[in-house]
């Protein structure tokens, strides 16, 4: 940091200056610049400023304080008038401590809000902005446009982009591809574990990122074949602290050396990882079609560091022309896109990863929803703080006739109301800052965020906090101050409180607060209803009681159907299946076309490789033909299933028996079953042309459909066969139905925390209302006295108040509708499959809460009518 910056808080000098005589200032002054740099030296610069604005408050005293002019009054000394006008607001707030309280506590709960939404949205705009050269990294994306007008994007590239784009671009710099290790098991001794976060790596990626290493050089570590860079945390896992480098390790039976050791990645990095292998070490799998010169394979991420000044448009078009001249014309146009580094985070919501590695990923969706909704709250909050100070003011009228009858000016009085309001709403944000140390465990825990609140980070960020709040005070208190401090004298004095004065202003906010209220409640219903329809929608496919396994794919191979055997004989096991993808994870595009067609006749299809019993395992139904069968020994080599989508797509009338090219590598294949349409991705999107071929690699997941009833015995008995068959390796299972639904993790989310929010929108206009029917009450409550004393009975009074306060709902009903429904059905528009909106959700919302307002209504009026009428009209 520049020495410049290292000194000590210029305000606070001033503030010093100011205060202190001047024949003190020189000795004084000289104290306090030993100990900030005593402590500068010692506890860092944010403490060193902090502990001297304290230390200069301390000196403040009766001896070093200027002494006012003879001439001047007593007002004219600032720091004595600040003194009293806040021994003043503490007085009053003692004799009206229920209004106080709950002013203190809606305002906090508005606060504690935006505070806890203020720090994750912050910490979700940070992601991967720690790379010192993060302004010029850029990942390559795959744009693909079909004919029929169909598209998808994929965050992955093809191999042989990354070494091309060096030769034939010379605005890129470095340029490193990644490959998704996906189950890795890793040994070390006795030790062995199966690893799911690491990547195979070009040696230029540790240049191109600022990942800090601990031990080893980030230039050459992943150089040569058979190394591999691990951070501090497996270094500590696999060997203890300080003693991985130049050790070995087993990864999938073959020896690799640790040749780096990094920190822990960062949690706000868009990649999470643990292990980065020698991109050399890495061997296409036996069976695949292509080899790392493949322009088509795109299962590959591809960053680039571009020179300085760079034009990303001009790059894109050169990247798009290279592509357009190594990949042969078809029925799709493959379209690269640039995607800058710290955009990644929050901008691949629709960019899924081919093999669905572990990268990060947030909703720049839900950031505008919970910004939207912490501001809303926070305006509920501060016009419940108007409100209430408008209401409790008024007790206080004769206070400010007196003020003004014995020569206080207007600006006096407005500046004891507005120093009423600063120091509630400090206290209310001291009391918020609480709230959101406790909450923010919770609730990130529910957004599934690694970000954890800090006292550091707090400090940080408290001069834009406690300006912020400061000008939140002075907006706030500022319309009941000055409507206030205008009252005139002599009826000041009478009690006369203006109860008029402002009337549409206030009804305006009480109207704002049921508008906020009716649309947060509707949303939440809105939400709740569509994840409802999401968890009752006919899949295609049953999804209960099939256990999922994960092995490697050699391990796979090598003791698959020794297990199956073993399995099938148990009668908790109904059947068994294996295949290369998972439903409800991406699964790969792949051209297909009828055999004796052009190549210019190719149309893009999804495909996953299956076992035997696949579509029995998962309860997907055949409508033609048959499923994969043993009995038919070419199946293995030479036939393929469609679902009814595909049959469409590729125009087929009669399909059993038709000859088409997808992976021909032992000729065409024919087609022998048709199953029903099931939905093999999240309920985000449509079904699509979906197709199954036996496996011509070694597979990764096995399914396993198991009776219901007896879970934790049948459990035990799958665990315990596989030890017979493979006691050295570990099995990992999870239920189909829970993975499934993780896919709508994040609407589960976004529904808690706008429940959570409507309700506390719910509640903190409900203190709104209170406050404004009890300045209403206060402003009428000799009329009130009166009709009682003439007879009006309590149902016709509550009728009076009331009517009002419920044009006021039926107000903020009128513009929630037409805006939440607008807002929600931009929402539902992302799902294929959603609920209708009908004004259904909107009416239940807007009679609960004016329901709501007449109990609250009612509880009011009943205190004030149990109050004796002689009482009410003894000072007429």
């Amino acid at each position: 940091m520049p020495k410049a910056d290292r000194k000590p808080p210029r305000w606070a000098n001033k503030f010093f200056k100011w205060y202190c005589r001047q024949e003190l200032v020189e000795s004084i002054e000289g104290d306090l610049l030993e100990r900030f740099h005593d402590h500068l030296k010692n506890e860092g610069l944010w403490i060193a400023r902090i502990r001297y604005y304290w230390n200069v408050i301390k000196f403040m005293n009766k001896y070093t304080l200027r002494k006012p002019s003879p001439e001047k009054s007593s007002y004219s000394n600032s720091l004595f008038t600040l003194t009293h006008l806040l021994s003043t607001s503490v007085k009053y707030f003692r004799r009206h401590k229920f209004y106080t309280f709950l002013n203190i506590l809606g305002l906090s709960l508005g606060l504690a809000s935006i505070l806890l939404i203020y720090f994750f949205i912050n910490h979700e705009l940070s992601f991967d902005k720690f790379h010192t050269q993060g302004d010029r990294v850029y990942r390559i994306t795959n744009h693909y446009i079909f004919d029929n007008g169909g598209e998808f994007r994929l965050a992955n590239s093809a191999p042989a982009l990354a070494p091309e784009l060096l030769e034939a671009i010379p605005e890129f710099e470095k340029v490193a591809r990644l490959r998704y290790a996906m189950r890795t098991l890793i040994r070390q001794g006795d030790l062995s574990f199966y690893e799911d976060y690491g990547y195979y790596a070009d040696s230029s990626f540790l240049e191109i990122m600022s990942f800090d290493m601990v031990s080893g050089n980030a230039e050459n570590a992943l150089d040569e074949p058979n190394s591999i860079v691990i951070t501090e945390d497996l270094e500590e896992k696999y060997f203890g602290p300080d003693q991985a480098l130049g050790n070995f390790l087993e990864v999938n039976g073959q020896l690799v050396e640790v040749t780096g050791v990094l920190k822990a990645i960062p949690k706000n990095s868009h990649l999470n990882f643990n292990f980065l292998l020698s991109f050399t070490t890495y061997e296409v799998p036996d069976g695949y079609a292509s080899d790392l010169n493949s322009w088509s394979w795109a299962g590959f991420l591809t960053y680039g560091l571009v020179r300085l000044n760079p034009n990303i448009e001009m790059i894109t078009g050169k990247v798009n022309r290279l592509i357009k001249e190594k990949i042969a014309s078809r029925n799709v146009t493959i379209e690269a896109e640039l995607q800058l580094l710290q955009h990644i985070y929050l901008g691949s919501s629709n960019l899924p990863d081919d093999l669905n590695s572990n990268l990060r990923s947030g909703s720049q969706f839900s950031l505008y929803a919970l910004g939207v909704v912490s501001f809303l709250i926070l305006l509920i909050a501060c016009f419940n703080f108007m409100n209430l100070a408008v209401a409790i003011s008024f007790h206080r009228i004769r206070e400010m006739g007196i003020r003004k009858i014995l020569g206080a000016q207007r600006r006096t009085v407005v500046a004891q109301l507005l120093s009423d309001s600063v120091l509630i709403t400090l206290l209310a944000l001291s009391l918020g800052f609480a709230l959101v140390f406790l909450t923010s465990p919770f609730m990130m825990n529910q957004l599934d965020s690694d970000f954890e609140l800090t006292v550091t980070l707090l400090i940080d960020h408290l001069p834009i906090i406690f300006t912020g709040t400061l000008f939140l005070a002075l907006m706030s208190g500022s319309y009941p101050a000055f409507l206030l401090s205008k009252a005139d004298a002599n009826n000041a004095l009478k009690g006369h409180n203006h109860g008029t004065a402002g009337k549409g202003l206030k009804y305006g906010l009480n109207t704002f607060q049921f508008f906020i209220s009716i649309t947060l409640l509707s949303s939440t219903i809105i939400v709740s209803q569509q994840l409802k329809h999401l968890r009752n929608q006919n899949l295609g496919l049953d999804q209960e009681n099939v256990l999922m396994v994960r092995l490697l794919p050699e391990d796979m191979s090598r003791f698959y159907d020794l297990f199956k055997d073993q399995l099938i004989q148990q009668p908790g096991v109904l059947s068994m299946s294996r295949s290369e993808r998972l439903v409800g994870d991406p699964w790969p595009n792949n051209g297909i076309r009828i055999t004796g067609s052009s190549d210019a006749e190719t149309k893009e299809v999804i495909g996953n490789l299956v076992g035997y019993d696949y579509l029995e395992t998962l309860g997907i139904k055949i409508k033609q033909g048959r499923s994969f069968s043993e009995e038919f020994k070419t199946d293995s080599l030479n036939s393929i299933i469609l679902n009814e989508s595909a049959v469409k797509h590729l125009g087929l009338t009669d399909p059993i028996g038709t000859k088409l090219e997808f992976f021909s590598l032992n000729g065409p294949r024919t087609v022998i079953g048709v199953m029903e349409d099931f939905n093999f991705s999240s309920l985000h999107e449509a079904i699509g042309p979906v197709v199954l071929v036996m496996p011509f690699i070694d597979l990764e997941y096995a399914m396993i459909r198991i009776a219901p009833g007896m879970l934790p015995e049948r459990l035990a008995s799958i665990e315990n066969t596989w030890r017979n068959v493979a006691p050295d390796i570990p099995l990992d299972m999870k239920f189909m139905d829970g993975h499934l639904n993780d896919l709508y993790e994040s609407e589960k989310q976004l529904s808690m925390l706008i429940s959570a929010f409507s309700a506390l929108g719910i509640l903190l206009a409900c203190f709104g209302l209170y406050g404004l029917i009890s300045f209403t009450i206060n402003s009428r409550i000799k009329e009130i006295g009166i009709r009682k004393v003439l007879g009006a009975n309590d149902f016709s009074i509550l009728g009076l108040v009331s009517r009002q306060y419920l044009i006021t709902v039926a107000l903020g009903f009128l513009f929630a509708l037409p805006i939440g429904f607008y807002l929600m059905t931009s929402w539902l528009e992302t799902f294929a499959y959603r609920i209708d909106i009908t004004f259904s959700y909107f009416i239940f919302s807007g009679v609960t809460l004016g329901l709501l307002s007449m109990f609250v209504i009612g509880k009011k009026v009943h205190a004030t009518l149990k109050t004796n009428p002689a009482l009410i009209l003894r000072d007429e």
